[in-house]
């Protein structure tokens, strides 16, 4: 990816405003959150500078080629409407491998594991989940924290969120060994170590 990939898509993100036909009124509003970028004087690379605490184990380009959300994450309108403000012609927002008749559905032989493992958009909206800033959710904030933007409380908010979830999902799977928990986890950029002996 190019450094001019990555500014052409700086210049094209911006929040979802409350007017556009797609919001949904049970986004959450940062209000006073200050949107700033890392700056990518050298390299691409150098803007995967993370804090010590958040430390996924791998980028959404990577995710996106493994198999997460039954190919569905980016799906709608709205999915749409966002993909468009990412870097272009990369995995940021498709699937490595072509699957017919799958797109939308949730498809679990998409995903890596094989196992269903998302909750619903409305799940997550319904518990104040979702801002404005990135209206799908998690890992649209990812996709946009590892292409260098940095808005403080929000970013300490949901990097919370993914200490949080890495600490009892992978405890819980420990225990369990169940499939599905070890596909929710990689939705979260988190490897899991084979439990087969």
């Amino acid at each position: 990816m190019s450094l001019q990939d990555v500014l052409e898509s700086r210049e094209r993100w911006a929040r979802l405003p409350d007017t556009d036909p797609l919001h949904d009124g049970r986004l959450s509003t940062y209000p006073s959150a200050r949107v700033t970028w890392v700056d990518p004087a050298t390299t691409v690379a150098d803007i995967y500078n993370l804090p010590n605490r958040f430390a996924p184990d791998y980028d959404p380009m990577h995710m996106m080629a493994m198999g997460v959300f039954g190919d569905s994450y980016w799906s709608d309108p709205l999915g749409r409407q966002r993909q468009a403000l990412l870097p272009q012609n990369y995995p940021f927002t498709k699937q490595s491998k072509v699957y017919k008749n799958t797109r939308g559905a949730q498809c679990k032989k998409v995903n890596f594991y094989g196992r269903p493992a998302s909750l619903t958009r409305d799940w997550w909206l319904d518990r104040a989940m979702i801002c404005d800033m990135d209206p799908l959710g998690w890992f649209e904030w990812y996709c946009w924290y590892w292409l260098g933007r940095r808005v403080t409380q929000y970013d300490d908010w949901q990097i919370a969120r993914w200490v949080n979830f890495k600490d009892r999902q992978l405890s819980m799977y420990y225990s369990n060994g169940f499939p599905g928990t070890r596909q929710a986890i990689l939705h979260w950029a988190i490897r899991t170590t084979d439990l087969a002996v």
